[in-house]
């Protein structure tokens, strides 16, 4: 007979400290995991900083540590070690003081950054799930001068190592994050297909048909090394010098915005873009159904949320070829992969896909819409995470209504 483990289950959910209560991405993002694992468990202790969500689950316990707030995109490199060594304690602190209400650890968004807590964790003898949303280390790298780069990532590649190696299971968005992350021989831990993001289709939907659309080019993000968008705005002018009838739009803010458009002010393409700054999350299905096309140029990526919200909004996707986008942007079906996010790179796939015809373009955009319904629903993705929890605990459960 099965246990229905949704009454028994205990998990605490460690996750790095946010950047700052104003920083919507980390909110948004942690709230909808949590979202996820609450129907599946008994309690949900959250241990973090600067998180402070409207409203939570009866059944989940907010755990504030005190964690400095990051004032200016432009975080000097003290200040990140700083803050990354005071979280170690800080987070490890309230992870022994909570230890009696908590069964297993999920180690997420940011699982780069935390070691001391895994190590705690691991010596109380708690079952520790990593998971995955990306490489801290190969994003660290992108952020940085070679030198400083290289260190940065050495020591996130490190950590990640560490947590790996003392972990239960790995969970992975899909199978090409395997290979991207470098877990291979991790693999009788990994679960795959495990998402950690759903989408509401009746939000973000296709509002727009493409031929409502003008060719609008369109990013929508961070604006910070580790997306690729200086290699974007290089590619810019070069797109334009062979194809003029174009218009670039993007969405969002951070620490390369200026640069971006003094970039494009010397190539004096700055009349073609428009960039909106930071807009808020109900208003970005809008912004995409103006765009006919959405590219993502990032070094490191798991699934991509601002990719899966293009598809699902009928904007075709335009993706570099890392992490776990080759799994959702099947090239020639749901979108296009990039060989690389070089400008030139970028420049000579944007100009080959404005020679498609719209009615090759409907298709893709229509098997896209049907491939983000048919996987990232909220259902769907409770779903896998109980599978993730069965497979686990070697115990039958069921979602708690």
């Amino acid at each position: 007979m099965g246990v229905n483990m949704a009454r028994k289950l205990r998990i605490g959910l460690i996750v790095f400290p946010l950047k700052s209560p104003d920083y919507e991405c980390g909110q948004s993002f942690l709230t909808q995991f949590i979202q996820i694992i609450t129907p599946l468990s008994e309690r949900v202790t959250v241990i973090t900083g600067n998180y402070f969500p409207e409203n939570i689950p009866s059944n989940v316990e907010l755990v504030e540590v005190k964690a400095p707030k990051v004032k200016s995109y432009k975080e000097s490199a003290t200040s990140k070690i700083y803050r990354l060594v005071l979280a170690q304690f800080t987070v490890s602190l309230k992870l022994i003081q909570m230890s009696k209400k908590i069964d297993t650890i999920l180690l997420f968004f940011g699982s780069g950054l935390i070691f001391l807590p895994t190590l705690v964790a691991w010596i109380q003898r708690k079952k520790i799930i990593v998971v995955t949303t990306g490489s801290f280390s190969q994003s660290t790298r992108a952020q940085y001068k070679p030198l400083l780069g290289s260190i940065f990532y050495s020591v996130m590649w490190l950590i990640e190592q560490f947590n790996y190696g003392l972990a239960s299971r790995i969970t992975v968005g899909s199978e090409n994050m395997i290979r991207d992350l470098h877990i291979n021989k991790y693999q009788k831990k990994v679960l795959s297909n495990k998402v950690t993001t759903y989408l509401d289709t009746d939000v973000f939907k296709i509002k727009r048909s493409l031929l409502e659309r003008d060719n609008i080019i369109g990013y929508v993000g961070r604006l910070c090394a580790e997306k690729g968008v200086i290699e974007f705005a290089k590619a810019i002018p070069l797109i334009l010098s062979k194809k003029d009838d174009i218009k670039f739009l993007i969405v969002g803010d951070g620490p390369l915005m200026d640069d971006m458009k003094k970039y494009m002010g010397q190539s004096s393409c700055l009349d073609k873009v428009v960039f909106t700054g930071w807009v808020p999350y109900n208003k970005i299905p809008y912004c995409i159904n103006i765009m006919k096309f959405h590219i993502l140029p990032s070094y490191t990526e798991a699934l991509g949320g601002a990719n899966l919200e293009a598809m699902a909004c009928g904007a075709i996707s335009i993706a570099n070829n890392v992490g776990g986008l080759p799994d959702v942007v099947i090239d020639g079906e749901t979108g296009f992969l990039l060989e690389d996010n070089s400008p030139q790179s970028i420049a000579n796939k944007v100009v080959e896909i404005l020679g498609y015809s719209e009615t090759e373009l409907e298709i893709m955009q229509r098997k896209a819409n049907e491939f983000v319904e048919e996987n990232f629903t909220y259902e769907r993705v409770v779903e896998s995470w109980r599978q993730v929890l069965c497979e686990s605990f070697k115990i039958e459960t069921k979602v708690l209504k």
